[in-house]
């Protein structure tokens, strides 16, 4: 028995008894006692251990042969690449198990409502409806559920095409005040940004046309959308020339102002006086302190005059130099 007690990793046994097999199968209990024994009880019952084995394996015989270092082999070791294909199967079987409505990690939920899909960025329910104007998707928001989503949806709709719109749910079930704060939501949107150069014409957000449109005594007119913004701004002022406003207020709103849009030195006192105005020229008012006539440009006085005429004609010298409207035809043309 001594070869057993002082060099057990030397010894081969060989036996047909199963108990031994089974023993080996387990290498890790025994290594611990074996090698790692935290006092010397426990060393010594290893070694104890590990001699009353290869006794009984030598008095069965040499049918079965078995190793004793193989016994001394501690754990198998997973490798980091083995380690995080286990940990990943695990990751992969939680998400199938916690998933719902998906038969996979990379599907996606679909939505029953019209309008409604899944945002995949941030794991909620997103509501869009088409611009009437250039087809893309105007996005209505993020909604946490499914339901808020196809109402906000609905809402919009009922906002651009009424009663007649295509709806998830019936049109009774929304209140008027819902539908206006979808209404105030999209006037945003589409709130027109003038254009940098021509008066009464504008871009909208998500689209590439120009929109022409006046206002006028504060009411607004839609007139139409165009692909030039050269020929929005010609549509507008044809608009305005129609409207039959007083002349001083069309010399205000026009882009691209003709002969005879201006006034007429020989019959300009026929001309009307604009609402809330006391003179019917641009930049000229009655001065009540002194019954005569002030010539204003912007902010800054210009003089005052005994006559509306003269008051006017002094305008338009100050306002030229400036690069601003007249009320008679630049140059005396």
């Amino acid at each position: 028995l001594k070869p057993f007690c002082l060099k057990p990793r030397w010894l081969h046994l060989r036996g047909t008894f199963g108990g031994a097999s089974a023993m080996a199968r387990r290498p890790g209990d025994l290594h611990l006692r074996l090698h790692r024994g935290g006092d010397g009880q426990s060393s010594r019952r290893g070694v104890v251990l590990f001699s009353a084995l290869g006794l009984l394996c030598a008095l069965l015989g040499s049918h079965t042969t078995t190793f004793v270092h193989a016994l001394r082999r501690p754990p198998a070791v997973r490798t980091s690449r083995e380690r995080s294909a286990r940990s990943g199967s695990r990751r992969r079987a939680d998400h199938v198990r916690h998933a719902r409505g998906t038969t996979s990690l990379a599907a996606e939920p679909t939505s029953e409502f019209v309008g409604v899909s899944w945002h995949q960025g941030t794991s909620q329910w997103q509501a869009y409806v088409e611009d009437p104007v250039s087809g893309s998707a105007i996005s209505l928001g993020i909604f946490g559920s499914e339901k808020d989503a196809a109402e906000a949806f609905d809402c919009a709709s009922l906002v651009l095409e009424g009663k007649a719109a295509q709806t998830n749910f019936p049109v009774g079930s929304y209140s008027q005040e819902r539908i206006m704060e979808q209404q105030a939501r999209l006037t945003d949107y589409w709130r027109p940004r003038p254009s940098s150069q021509y008066r009464g014409v504008y871009r909208t957000r998500g689209s590439s046309k120009w929109k022409a449109e006046i206002e006028l005594y504060g009411v607004k007119q839609f007139l139409d959308y165009f692909e030039d913004e050269i020929d929005a701004a010609t549509a507008a002022d044809e608009a305005v020339r129609s409207t039959g406003a007083e002349r001083s207020m069309q010399l205000q709103m026009l882009n691209f102002r003709q002969d005879g849009d201006y006034f007429d030195p020989e019959t300009w006192h026929q001309e009307a006086v604009p609402r809330g105005a006391t003179s019917c020229f641009l930049g000229v008012s009655h001065h009540q302190g002194t019954g005569k006539y002030l010539a204003k440009l912007g902010r800054k006085h210009v003089g005052i005059f005994d006559t509306e005429l003269e008051a006017a004609r002094a305008f338009d010298e100050a306002s030229s130099a400036a690069g601003g409207v007249t009320n008679f035809p630049p140059g005396g043309r």
